[in-house]
């Protein structure tokens, strides 16, 4: 036997690449019971094996190579992109640069009105906000790989951005290296099956007056800039904005309880990362308080040579300060090892693919209790708690 046959379900990311490259049109992409997406080999397979050599789970991981990562903190200044953005915008950002100054193909993942999560190619800068916001949902590759490695072979500049694990298949699928291929992975906690997302979505319609028009995991208001709370926009027009904690399907994704059980065995959880950037939420936020306070901000490492050239291009766009990576890479979890796979992972999964809903809302967590202070504090807008802050920023330093 010579082919995918061989890699475990346990380490199969699922990006598709096997079924793309087998010469005979062999293997298809297809859900287990548990509505995650693996290879499935059919009888036409003639083992030829070039589906495993295009595999990056059953490749060896091998020791990148040796580059002095630095670490910042950054918030885009584009104010647009920043507020479209989870965190600080670094990704809209570099994507606005590569398309508007360098003539560049992009890569991202998008959401479409059925609620599937793919990647596409982001063709003008009106189409970025497509890409903008977290999609905590397994994306489909799709044709993305074969489109960028045609541009890169014409020559084109190419920005791709993913999980970890679908930069380290796109690099596999390249076999060579591209100068002219920059790559951003993603902090990634684990993903979802869009399999799962829809049926929540379809339990949404069924128990609301109205249709789900779209779903959104990660908002800014302007009373709340960190964006953790989901926004459910119906199809009459009605919003609704929910903390992560309290929304059943989020809650169940923050709680690591419905990953791809290769996300509970990722090799790619580590300082050693795959993209030219890495990008995510600041996990050390809280040691920064005065850089651009209530302002969710993204931690950004750079981790080529090339990466460290392009930064000194477009770190204009961008308000930011060095920090510290080793404290970045232990606070932030998924800098430095997985997720422990929960006892009741593969029940959860059931229920959801079931409609079993109702054995599920144990764990959406109910509103924790709010202090008197914290509750005023939640109603005063961003801009007014901003001049307050610049005001005794001020005051204390004409008494120091």
């Amino acid at each position: 036997m010579n082919s995918v046959k061989l890699v475990e379900n346990n380490i199969c990311t699922g990006c598709g690449t096997c079924a793309g490259v087998c010469p005979n049109g062999s293997i298809e992409m297809e859900c287990d019971k548990l509505g995650f997406v693996y290879p499935k080999v059919s009888s036409s397979c003639i083992d030829c094996g070039k589906c495993l050599a295009y595999c990056h789970a059953f490749k060896n991981k091998k020791t990148s190579p040796l580059f002095t990562q630095k670490c910042y903190i950054c918030l885009s200044k584009d104010k647009k992109l920043e507020s479209n953005s989870a965190s600080g915008g670094f990704c809209a950002s570099i994507a606005e640069f590569f398309i508007k100054k360098l003539n560049g193909a992009v890569f991202g993942c998008i959401m479409s009105e059925d609620f599937t999560v793919f990647h596409a190619e982001i063709k003008n800068t009106d189409e970025i906000a497509l890409m903008q916001g977290s999609k905590y949902i397994q994306s489909d590759i799709k044709n993305t790989f074969y489109e960028a490695k045609q541009y890169l072979e014409n020559g084109r500049y190419v920005l791709y951005i993913g999980t970890p694990c679908q930069i380290a298949a796109l690099k596999s699928f390249l076999i060579k290296p591209y100068e002219n291929l920059y790559t951003v992975d993603l902090i990634c906690h684990g993903v979802p099956s869009n399999t799962s997302f829809k049926k929540y979505i379809e339990y949404l319609n069924k128990t609301g007056k109205e249709k789900v028009k779209s779903y959104s995991f990660r908002n800014k208001t302007g009373f709340d800039r960190t964006g953790y709370q989901a926004k459910i926009e119906l199809k009459n027009g009605k919003r609704s904005y929910i903390k992560s904690s309290e929304e059943l399907f989020f809650s169940l994704f923050s709680q690591g309880k419905i990953y791809r059980d290769s996300c509970y065995n990722c090799k790619y959880a580590r300082p050693e990362r795959e993209g030219d950037f890495t990008c995510g939420d600041c996990a050390s936020r809280n040691l920064y308080k005065d850089f651009m306070p209530f302002e969710a901000a993204s931690s950004v490492v750079i981790n080529s040579k090339k990466a460290a050239l392009l930064w000194d291009k477009i770190k204009g766009y961008f308000y930011f300060r060095a920090i510290d990576l080793q404290t970045e890479i232990k606070l932030n979890r998924q800098l430095h090892e997985c997720t422990e796979k929960p006892e009741d992972r593969d029940e959860i999964c059931l229920n959801i693919l079931n409609g079993n809903w109702d054995a599920l809302k144990k764990y959406r967590k109910k509103p924790a209790a709010v202090g008197l202070g914290k509750m005023l504090m939640s109603n005063i807008p961003v801009s007014v708690k901003r001049k307050i802050y610049n005001i005794l920023k001020l005051k204390i330093g004409k008494r120091s």
